[in-house]
């Protein structure tokens, strides 16, 4: 298993995973998720951006899986000194790979 930080070379790629994601979520949550073919420019954006960050596992050269995290500063409260987090928007795993090592790794992968 492979594990890379995707960029907007990788837009297929993400593409296909979140379609994935979305047909998986819209089965358990119809209300929330929709599929949509039309993120596509959504996710050419996120991956140009400097404040998106996607870790993409690959198993034998196929995708598995995604994580996508959202750079944040800290909230301006008065007793916090100020820094840089990262929130965890969205991680999938296809169902064939679902294992907790993999999903580990790829938060892992983004600390680096």
């Amino acid at each position: 298993m492979t594990i890379i930080k995707a960029g907007v070379k990788d837009l297929d790629v993400i593409c296909d995973l979140y379609e994935q994601f979305f047909r998986y979520f819209t089965k358990q949550e119809p209300y929330i998720y929709q599929t949509s073919e039309a993120n596509r420019e959504y996710y050419q954006k996120a991956l140009a951006s400097e404040k998106d960050l996607y870790f993409v596992s690959f198993d034998n050269d196929q995708p598995i899986g995604f994580c996508h995290f959202s750079k944040k500063t800290s909230p301006p409260i008065q007793f916090y000194v100020r820094h840089l987090l990262a929130v965890l928007m969205e991680m999938f795993v296809i169902k064939s790979h679902r294992a907790p090592h993999i999903s580990n790794s790829l938060v892992s992968r983004s600390n680096m």
